[in-house]
């Protein structure tokens, strides 16, 4: 794992997971003009990165006890995901900038178009904010929920798997109120939040 491979993975799975929502644009629309703003890749107010800057800082603790607690750091670092392969190597400053496009654009950026630019938007604007941002933290969860799933998979408890599911739902959440309600609309205050949690979870995880 290296800064160039990781640059072009990170380059690959934005455009992976920007796919659904352009495909839509475009049949929908038959036009490309306007897809930035139909995701939320605009400015926001300043406010909205101030509450982004409030909720990294409330949730930094519960993203580093992923960390701490033995089952689900060993589910966290199973076979080849993002923090296995970041714990496998040395620091120094190519590491950390290899944390820092794995955290803000692999998953950080790719995950915020797809999730809270995409699906989140669509359904808050077909069941109303309060309903659509929950449903949407819900299918946020899935992908973390099967983690545990499966034969050989870790034992964490109820405590531990509230903890590893409960932190994704919870951001994703305020993610959706801070885009929606203080960002007019703009993704930037849940990436903004996503980046920064990942980079502090992957730095942990060199490190410990």
């Amino acid at each position: 794992m290296d800064l160039p491979s990781s640059v072009i993975s990170a380059v690959l799975q934005v455009l992976l997971f920007a796919a659904p929502p352009f495909i839509t644009y475009v049949v929908t629309r038959r036009t490309v003009s306007g897809f930035r703003r139909y995701v939320g890749l605009y400015a926001c107010p300043p406010r909205a990165l101030v509450g982004a800057g409030v909720v990294f800082v409330v949730t930094a603790p519960f993203a580093v006890g992923v960390y701490l607690i033995p089952s689900l750091r060993e589910v966290a670092m199973a076979g080849t995901s993002a923090a296995a392969r970041i714990a496998a190597l040395d620091p120094s400053a190519e590491t950390f900038a290899i944390i820092l496009v794995v955290a803000c654009i692999q998953t950080g950026l790719a995950e915020e178009v797809l999730f809270r630019g995409f699906i989140a938007k669509r359904l808050i604007a077909w069941l109303g904010f309060q309903r659509g941002n929950a449903l949407q933290s819900a299918v946020f969860v899935l992908p973390h929920l099967l983690l545990f799933v499966g034969p050989g998979r870790a034992a964490v408890g109820l405590a531990g798997l509230a903890l590893a599911t409960g932190l994704p739902a919870v951001v994703a959440w305020l993610a959706g109120w801070l885009n929606e309600r203080r960002g007019g609309g703009s993704i930037l205050p849940g990436w903004a939040v996503h980046g920064a949690a990942n980079t502090l979870a992957f730095s942990v995880a060199l490190l410990i």
